[in-house]
This record gives structure tokens, C-alpha cells and sequence, in this order.
């Protein structure tokens, strides 16, 4: 939810913009300048920087430009290289020539550079500063290389500083990593460590997370933020006699230094940096940093797409090549059902590396084969299909195209697209392939030229035939998509610098996924790729360099809120405790960061613990806190607690606070507190309260307005079952007795589950041995049950609803069985116990699509099998919406087709149509009302709609224009229960689904 405001309906208060608390005014020559009408450029006639920044709409606030009083390193230089590739960069190197003025908004400051003789000429180059509104574009033109030479780059050391002698309180800040703040007066004396773009192994790949260097008095605040990928950054503190200067300033790289026998490659992109300033920004009385946070946030991209918000994203290892398996196919299906039930049936989706034959680390780019090791290609077509129709799971890949492979594995010689070709890999500086570690121990990866590799089009018919092969849909793991981002390709018939690897490389494989509807994560919240990818599975939980002490602010978490969702690491801190799926609850609070770990690994498998650590104490909350904007962020003089708030537009607000000191944190959202340490009681919907704790204890919630008390039910969730719980309710407030790493859920409106008896003709027993046994006075249910000791035999029951229990006895002459739902082989439980224990739930599922389910139990030994009921559940959620690829959806007649990635605005991304009358699309549901969305445009006519095959009524979807997501049709009032929904084309070239909306 970005807030667009003016930044001139905020100036600064006259009471903050005088006395000691602004800047005294730096004189600065009468030269040129530019402006917008919040911010002035005016020019150093001597060295063509910026001199000084001012702002009318704040009174006399103002920042200084270029301080080019520190060491030799602050000065401008130029490096150039001759046709041999000897190189100079050295004093006076770059030298100002002239301004020119185009435009009132726009200058261009030219430059020579000169080589190592002080008369030759090497290039001329132009740096344009573009001005529109609070932001300054700064830009590398007009170059003109001297013939036997070519320019390398122009540094810019210094184009933002402040002094403490200027006053104002002056204040840097450093946005890599997180954010890292520091008073000018307390910096360290020292140097930010430049971007290693050098082309040995050891360097390939790195860029920064989020590279902003700001500055900031009580009148004004700037950043100085990369926007060339292969921009150098340039930050110190310097001290002038008794006082500190700080300044930061860019390196404007051009071409990419190539081999004796490799090319000098253009970089091939213009824009080097921006400027971004801002005043009193939020109106509250004061200027600091969260004012520059807070103005960058609400320009910056938004995140591609929001399908990650909600679901819980996790990475499967099936096999790394040439190692054993990890998990196959069917193991990962009852993976899924596990973490189903520990997160009751909330969406997920599963990344599941090494589907392909050989496995992980060793197959790409051959798609085309399923590993046979992990269960072959019907096993993964039955994962895909039942996760996601029991388990609400997304089964999807985690994908390379940045290491390619040649081994017996790699090639498809009948796809050209799934062969290795050596054309698509990249060539070193010494013009030789280029290759790198190999990730499973065995097999060396080559890398791929992704410019080439796309332009060659098998790149991208890799990207159409995974998906299409295999059915992907909404997401997917490019794995070292974006952690990898610079690598240049100095191949000497496709030279390609790391720019063009990422714009029209990378890009456009993400572009392609994008065409289908999918949003692709990747590993590292790298800069490039803010605005691109939906996801970054890992990323920083603060840190940048502003010379120590420093201290750790949300500047990152603040400004991205809205881009970009980004995991995290706590990379060794003792004073942070590691889970084992995620960052600790503390980093989330404070940095926004939301992993996506593995949990198969080889070697490991996440306990039911881990998961539902990660669930309920980082997810569940971060899935409230990231909605809303950070207002306010304090922290103590020691830097040992801190307190923040945040709001939306929509009236919602949360308060957070953590003390170090003591390990205790909470955050409390819309005046309820939803964590408090490691517990969490957590809204997920208006009909259901998660509450949690790593230890044992009594949690307690506010009984929402509404709900009635009668209706209130409580289930503890385990990942094979799940049991019932008291949830005691005491003046409108909820109690509940947690277990240590048990989940429970407070349900407010659930129907009664209804209870099965083994006697019930619901119930069919099929095989010899069984038997039924009354009146046993063991606490049976009914007080009786159904057994056998026969193996083989086996009991089945149908039931409607979205969850059921299996409910036996456990005790020490009873044995294993096979759990089938609807048909598929779904678990394998154990009743052995040494003692007695009666009305167990042996097998649980909830979350399961609302209909007609059946669940049958097999014995697998010659122990007792023994029926004691059933518990079925009615469990929906208040408002759900299915797009029009759910599989419960009956498409009939003539003319339907799929249709995906239309960029119409469509939910998703697609819609199913058809042109023949009298087609029909049906739906069946569990609710009081339903709408059909649609899409309203010119060559779109009338449908008939009916409920439960009553009477059909005539809707029209013509519009003298195109809007989609349009409800077409909707109902309300229904009695509670199944219904049935059937539109049917009367009219029209087309008729369209776009989605149903389904209201409980």
C-alpha cells in the first residue's frame, strides 16, 4: 500500500528551520543550475559536480554536493585503456570542460579524459543530472572514444557530503544489508569497500543487496542510491581538523576491462545513480531518516506479483546428483499432508529440487526427463495432482539456468532446448569456457552466457517447455537467478557485459514465466532484481558500513515493504537464536524478512517442530506486520531495545517492541497482542485464531466482536492427527493450555464435527477377519468397535465436509495400516503402544476442498486393526476465492479454452473461454453466497446463471470497453450448506470465467 504524497504540502515548520537546528547556508558562486519545484542543482564551476542542493519548499534547508577536500581518493579521475590494454587512471585524469543547459530540469557536465602523457586525449564524455520532483537521475552520455583508446570509467567520488561544521546536527547512513546508522560525530575515520567486479571465480556474482548511501541534518535528508548494476560505490569519513566530513559518490563504468585476447565490453546501460531528498516528509515535526525511508518507499517498484503473501514456501531436496535419495516423490506427498495438518490446511508451496533425472546439481538444462530414482514421471504427476487437491500444495521446481552440465545426464539430443551446447556457455577473460564449483562434490557446472543463451532461443524454450511439460503454474524457484548477478561474457563473437547478462538475459527469462502466470523467486535480495522477482528466499537482516559504532535501523525493511518479500539469515550471531526454517522472530519484527528454507536437506528433515516455529512465529505474524507501513522507529542510547509502530490506510496499526537485554519482544496488531516472546496468538481468518508457544504455557486472546461463544472450538494440530482441546472462555476472553511446540487453533464458527460410529452403514468393510465387538467397557465410542487381524482387509467410509479424523485404539497387540484418500496412498500409521489408550486420532487431514471425500483404511499386518468412528469437519474459510483453473470447476460443451498471461488484469494472470452457445461452466461450493467474475468488453454477450439448478437468470457482459475481475453475478442469502453454480453462453463472441468468490 504505497502513500503518494506531495512532498511540497510537507515543508518543514518555521520553529524546526532556524537557529542551530538547520545548516548555516553554504555560500555557494552564482553558476548554472537546474530545478523542479522541490529541489535546485547548483554547479561547482570549478569541477562541474554538484556544489550544493537546496529546496524551496523547506526554507533554507540545503545539503552540500561534492567535498573535495578529503584525500586523493576524492578526486575525479578517468580510466582509459590503449589498444595494447595498458590502463591509466591516475591525477588529473578527468578533467571538466563545460555545462550545458538543455532544459530548465536538465544539464550536462562534459569531461575529457586524458591519458598517463597529460596531452592525449582518450574520450569525451557527458554526466546528465536530470531534476523531476525530490529525485536527481544521473546518467553517463555523449561518449566519444579517441581512436587507440577506450574509456573505461569516470568516477565521481563526491556528489553528496555532509560536515559537521555545516551544523544540523549532520547524520550518514549506509542501506546494504539493512541499514546502518550513524551521527557524522561518532563515525569511524575509514573507507567503504568498493564492488569487486574483477573476473576471478572468487568474485563471480556478487552485487549488493540495497546499495543507498544517505545523508541527513534536521532540514533535510538525501540518499545516493546505484541504479548501474556495474556502478561503483565510493563512501568515506575524513577528518578536517577537529571536525568530520562524510561524502559519497559513484564510478561511472562504460566498458567492462576484457583480456589480451578478449574485448573491452560496452556495459551498455546509461543511468549510473539517483538522488532522492526529502524534507519533514511525514508531517510530523521532525526530519530524519525514516522521512527519506518513507519518500523512496512510495516510488519504489511494486512487487510483481502478491502470490507468495499468503502461503508458506518451502524447498524440498529430492536428490542432488550422484547422491542418494533425499525424498522421493511419494514421501514429499505425505510431506505435503504433514505440514498441512500443522498449518490447517493453509496454502503452501512446495520447491522441490531434483525432479529431473540425475538430480540436483547435475541435469540442467535437460527438463525432459523425470527422475525414475525418485519415483518416475506417473509419481510426479500424482504428487502434483494430489498435493494440490488434498493439500492445497503448489508443487513446483527449483530450476538452474545459470549452471549448465555435461554429463550423461544433461542432454536430450532430440530437444535442442535440453541438450548442453557449449555456444550457450560463457568465455573468461582468457577466452575459455567458464566453469565453476561443482555444487554436488562431482560434477564441475559451466556457466551460462544468459544474453547468448537467450538470443539463441533455447533459453527461453527451456522456460516454455518446464512449464508446459509439467503443468507449472503461479510460482517457481530459479535457483542463483539473482544471487549470481554480475557476470560479464567476453566471448569474442557475443561479448556481453553482466548488464546485458541480467536486461536481456535474466530478464527475460523471468519475462517469459511471467507469460504463464508465474511469479519467480529466487536466493538473494539483490538490487537488480527489485521490481522483477516476487520473492527472494534469503536476504540481510541490516548491516551496511557507515564506519563503526553504528546502529541498526529498517531502512531497507522500510522502502522495499511493498517490492519485494526477502528472507534472511542470521549468519552466526550468537545473540540471535537460530530456528532451524527461518530467521529468528526479532529479525522478522525489525527487518521484514521472511524465509523460505529446505525442509529436506540431506542429512536433515525438519521436525514438526521446526515447521510449525517458522509457521506461527515468523509467517503467520509477518503475514499482518508486512501489510502495514513502519510510522515510527526508536531506539534506546544503548541500543538495546527498541519500540516501533506502523499503519495502513484501511485503520489497521500494530506496535513493536524488543529489549535485547532480556530476550523478550511482542507486537500487538489493531490493540490485541499477537506476539509476546516465543508465543504467538495470531488472527488467520475471521473464523480462526492460531495460538502457539515453544513452551508449554496458557495462552489467552480477546473473543472477536460477534462471535458466539457456543460455536467456539479448539483442535490441537500434529503432523499425523489432530485432537481436540478446551478453549475456556472467561469474560469475553480466550484460554487455551498450549503445548510446547504444539499448534492449536481456535475455531469461532466451525460446525460440530460429526462423529461416525464404526456401525454406521457409511462405513463398508471389505475382507474375512472382521469382526464387530459391543459392549467392551473400554471407553470405545458407542462402546464398541469394528476389528480384524487379517492383513489385507480393509474399511472405507465417504464422507462431505473438508477434514476427517480416523479415530482407534492404540495398545500393544495392534499393528500398522495404509491410509488412502480418495484413492491415493497417503500415509502409513502405527497402533502398536505398550499400554492401552482408546479414542486416539490415528490419522488426521484438514483443509481439504469442501465436497465428497472418501478415506480408506487398510490393514498391513497381522496384527488388530480396530474401527472405532469417524470425525468428519466443515472447516471454510469466510470468503475464498478460486480462480478458474481449480480442478473442482466443470467446464461443458464446445469451445472452451485456456487462456493464460493475457496482461488484461485478470485474476492470475487467465481465464477459460468459449464461443459456443449453450456451453456451461459449474462450481460446486459450501456457503451462503457465491460471485462469478468475469470480464465485461465489446465482444461479450449475455449468460444465463443458476443456483442448484433453479431458475436461470439472464446476465449481460457487454461493455463498450474492456474491465476484468468484474462481478458479473452474484448471490447472497443462501441457506448454509452445498450448492451448485452453472453460467451458460446465450450470446456474445465469448463467453468468460475469470474466477468464482465463495462466501461462508
Amino acid at each position: 500500500m504505497h502513500r503518494r504524497r506531495r512532498l511540497a504540502a510537507l515543508a518543514c515548520p518555521a520553529a524546526l528551520i532556524i537557529g542551530t537546528l538547520v545548516p548555516a547556508s553554504q555560500a555557494v558562486a552564482a553558476d548554472s543550475s537546474i530545478s523542479s519545484s522541490l529541489v535546485q542543482v547548483r554547479f561547482d564551476p570549478a569541477t562541474g559536480l554538484p556544489a550544493q542542493y537546496t529546496f524551496p519548499t523547506w526554507s533554507n534547508a540545503w545539503l552540500r554536493g561534492n567535498d573535495m577536500s578529503g584525500s586523493s581518493a576524492n578526486q575525479l579521475t578517468a580510466a582509459s585503456r590503449n589498444s595494447s590494454n595498458s590502463e591509466f587512471s591516475g591525477a588529473n585524469s578527468l578533467r571538466f570542460n563545460r555545462i550545458e543547459t538543455p532544459s530548465s530540469t536538465q544539464a550536462k557536465v562534459f569531461y575529457d579524459a586524458y591519458w598517463s602523457d597529460g596531452v592525449t586525449k582518450t574520450a569525451s564524455l557527458a554526466i546528465q543530472y536530470d531534476v523531476s520532483g525530490a529525485n536527481v537521475a544521473i546518467s553517463l552520455q555523449d561518449v566519444t572514444e579517441t581512436s587507440g583508446y577506450q574509456l573505461i570509467s569516470a568516477n565521481l567520488p563526491s556528489l553528496l557530503s555532509v560536515r559537521q561544521e555545516d551544523g544540523g546536527s549532520p547524520w550518514i547512513l549506509d542501506a546494504n544489508g539493512g541499514g546502518r546508522l550513524n551521527p557524522l560525530a561518532n563515525a569511524g575515520v575509514g573507507s567503504k569497500r568498493q564492488l569487486d567486479t574483477s573476473p576471478n571465480d572468487s568474485a563471480l556474482g556478487t552485487v549488493p543487496y540495497y546499495p543507498v548511501d544517505g545523508v541527513g541534518t534536521t532540514g533535510a535528508t538525501g540518499s545516493l542510491e546505484l541504479k548501474g548494476y556495474l556502478t561503483q560505490t565510493f563512501a568515506s569519513v575524513y577528518t578536517s581538523g577537529s571536525n568530520k566530513h562524510y561524502t559519497a559518490g559513484v564510478g561511472a563504468q562504460y566498458r567492462v576491462r576484457g583480456g589480451s585476447a578478449t574485448p573491452n565490453i560496452p556495459v551498455n546501460q546509461a543511468l549510473v545513480a539517483q538522488l532522492t531528498f526529502a524534507g519533514d516528509y511525514d508531517a510530523n515535526g521532525s526530519v530524519d531518516w525514516l522521512d527519506l525511508a518513507k519518500s523512496m518507499r512510495d516510488q519504489a517498484p511494486p512487487i510483481p506479483s502478491h502470490y507468495y503473501d499468503d502461503k508458506f514456501v518451502y524447498q524440498v531436496l529430492g536428490q542432488t546428483g550422484r547422491h542418494g535419495v533425499t525424498t522421493t516423490f511419494d514421501q514429499a506427498q505425505r510431506l505435503a499432508g504433514r505440514i498441512s495438518n500443522l498449518i490447517d490446511g493453509n496454502p503452501q508451496v512446495m520447491q522441490f529440487a531434483g525432479a529431473y533425472e540425475g538430480g540436483h546439481d547435475t541435469v540442467e538444462p535437460n527438463y525432459t526427463q523425470v527422475n525414475r530414482a525418485l519415483g518416475g514421471p506417473d509419481t510426479l504427476k500424482a504428487l502434483r495432482t494430489n498435493a494440490a487437491n488434498l493439500y492445497n500444495t503448489n508443487v513446483t521446481f527449483d530450476d538452474n539456468y545459470d549452471d549448465m552440465y555435461n554429463d550423461p545426464w544433461s542432454c536430450n539430443a532430440q530437444v535442442a532446448s535440453a541438450c548442453f551446447n557449449s555456444a550457450d556457455v560463457t568465455r573468461t577473460i582468457d577466452d575459455q569456457l567458464q566453469t565453476n564449483h561443482a555444487w554436488n562434490g562431482t560434477d564441475g557446472s559451466y556457466i551460462a552466457g544468459m544474453k547468448k543463451y537467450v538470443d539463441s532461443g533455447r533459453a527461453l524454450a527451456r522456460a516454455d517447455g518446464t512449464i508446459t511439460t509439467y503443468g507449472l503454474h503461479d510460482a517457481a524457484l530459479i535457483d542463483a537467478m539473482s544471487t549470481w548477478a554480475l557476470r560479464n561474457d567476453w566471448d569474442p563473437s557475443h561479448p556481453a557485459s553482466a548488464v546485458d547478462n541480467i536486461t536481456g538475459g535474466k530478464f527475460k527469462i523471468i519475462d517469459e514465466y511471467a507469460k504463464y502466470g508465474i511469479a519467480v523467486n529466487s536466493e538473494a535480495a539483490r538490487y537488480p532484481f527489485i521490481g522483477k522477482l516476487a520473492m527472494a528466499v534469503d536476504g540481510p537482516e541490516g548491516g551496511g558500513w557507515v564506519g563503526p559504532p553504528s546502529t541498526e535501523v529498517p531502512f531497507m525493511a522500510t522502502v522495499l515493504r511493498h517490492s519485494l518479500i526477502y528472507g534472511g539469515k542470521d549468519y552466526g550471531n550468537p545473540s540471535i537464536p537460530r530456528m532451524t526454517l527461518d530467521v529468528d522472530p526479532k529479525v522478522m519484527l525489525v527487518n521484514n524478512n521472511r524465509s523460505a528454507d529446505w525442509v529436506t536437506l540431506e542429512g536433515r528433515t525438519a521436525s514438526d517442530k521446526d515447521i510449525a516455529d517458522a509457521y506461527y512465529l515468523v509467517h503467520r505474524p509477518w503475514m499482518l506486520l508486512s501489510k502495514l507501513d513502519i510510522d515510527t522507529f526508536t531506539r534506546s542510547a544503548d541500543q538495546q531495545s527498541i519500540h516501533q509502530t506502523l499503519s495502513d490506510r484501511s485503520g489497521n496499526t500494530a506496535t513493536i517492541d524488543i529489549d535485547y537485554r532480556t530476550n523478550t519482544f511482542s507486537a500487538v496488531y489493531n490493540g490485541k497482542q499477537i506476539m509476546n516472546g516465543y508465543s504467538a496468538t495470531v488472527p488467520m481468518d475471521s473464523t480462526r485464531i492460531a495460538f502457539y508457544s515453544q513452551t508449554a504455557k496458557t495462552l489467552t486472546y480477546p473473543l472477536p466482536a460477534g462471535a458466539d461463544p457456543a460455536k467456539v472450538r479448539a483442535s490441537a494440530l500434529y503432523g499425523d492427527h489432530r485432537s481436540d482441546v478446551t478453549a475456556t472462555l472467561d469474560a469475553g476472553t480466550i484460554s487455551v493450555s498450549v503445548p510446547a511446540g504444539v499448534p492449536v487453533i481456535v475455531y469461532l464458527d466451525q460446525q460440530a464435527p460429526t462423529v461416525v460410529n464404526d456401525d454406521s452403514a457409511a462405513v463398508s468393510y471389505s475382507g474375512s477377519g472382521w469382526a464387530a465387538h459391543t459392549n467392551r467397557g473400554l471407553d470405545d465410542h458407542g462402546n464398541d468397535v469394528h476389528a480384524t487381524s487379517t492383513s489385507g482387509d480393509s474399511a472405507t467410509v465417504g464422507f462431505t465436509g473438508t477434514g476427517i479424523d480416523l479415530i482407534t485404539e492404540k495398545n500393544s497387540d495392534e499393528g500398522t495400516a495404509d491410509i488412502y484418500l480418495d484413492g491415493q496412498l497417503v500415509q502409513s500409521v502405527n497402533a502398536n503402544a505398550s499400554s492401552r489408550s482408546a479414542q486416539v486420532p490415528l490419522y488426521s487431514v484438514a483443509g481439504l476442498t469442501y465436497g465428497a471425500h472418501t478415506l480408506k483404511v487398510v490393514n498391513t499386518s497381522s496384527s488388530y486393526l480396530l474401527i472405532d468412528a469417524f470425525k468428519t469437519y466443515t472447516d471454510i474459510p469466510p470468503v475464498q476465492t478460486v480462480n478458474d483453473n481449480h480442478p473442482g470447476i466443470s467446464y461443458t460443451g464446445a469451445g472452451w479454452q485456456y487462456h493464460r498471461s493475457r496482461a488484461f488484469g485478470d485474476l492470475s494472470g487467465d481465464v477459460h473461454a468459449t464461443t459456443a452457445n449453450g456451453s456451461s461452466a459449474s462450481f460446486t461450493f459450501f456457503g451462503t453466497g457465491v460471485d462469478v467474475l468475469s470480464e465485461k468488453n465489446t465482444d461479450q454477450g449475455d449468460i444465463t446463471v443458476s443456483i442448484d439448478g433453479g431458475p436461470p437468470q439472464t446476465v449481460g457482459t457487454y461493455a463498450a470497453s474492456r474491465s476484468a475481475q468484474q462481478a458479473v453475478f452474484s448471490k447472497r442469502g443462501l441457506t448454509s450448506g452445498p450448492h451448485t453454480v452453472t453460467l451458460t453462453k446465450q450470446s456474445g463472441e465469448y463467453m468468460l470465467l475469470d474466477a468464482f468468490t465463495t462466501v461462508n
